[in-house]
Parts: structure tokens; C-alpha cells; sequence
């Protein structure tokens, strides 16, 4: 598939069902995530997989607008930089 097709075909979800995904999969989403470049590959990122309910609900409520969608995910990944 062309980068220009992944790109047009792309789509933002704002609502969640709770349903289960692989650790595989999310595996592959943390790998994607390593491959994005940094300034002098210092790779300051590190990523957090949360599926504990309670800390999903809290992070749901971090915000004023724009996260309560995190409430009824399966997980987030939470991304944190030096």
C-alpha cells in the first residue's frame, strides 16, 4: 500500500467498545511508535500501556475536553519524553 493510501484513508476514532486487542498487536503499534525519528536518535520517548480500569478512568477525567473516550477503551498507551 502507498503512503499517499494509508494517508487519505486515515480516520480519528472518539468512540471505544472495550474490546480486547492482542499484545501482539500492541507490540506493533510500540514498535511503530520507536521508529519515529528524533533529533540525534536520542529517542526520549517511552510508552506506558495502560489497561488497569480505574487509572483509564482517571486519565478519561485529565482533561477538560478531548478525553473521556479514554474511559471505555481496552487501553491507552500513554507516551512520555525527556
Amino acid at each position: 500500500m502507498e503512503l499517499l493510501d494509508i494517508m487519505l484513508k486515515r480516520r480519528s476514532i472518539r468512540e471505544y467498545n472495550n474490546e480486547e486487542i492482542s499484545d501482539e498487536t500492541i507490540d506493533k503499534i510500540l514498535n511503530a511508535g520507536l521508529l519515529a525519528p528524533t533529533s540525534r536518535n536520542r529517542k526520549p520517548c517511552e510508552f506506558i500501556v495502560v489497561k488497569d480500569k480505574e487509572i483509564l478512568k482517571k486519565l478519561s477525567q485529565s482533561k477538560d475536553a478531548g478525553s473521556a473516550m479514554i474511559e471505555k477503551a481496552y487501553c491507552a498507551i500513554v507516551t512520555i519524553a525527556d
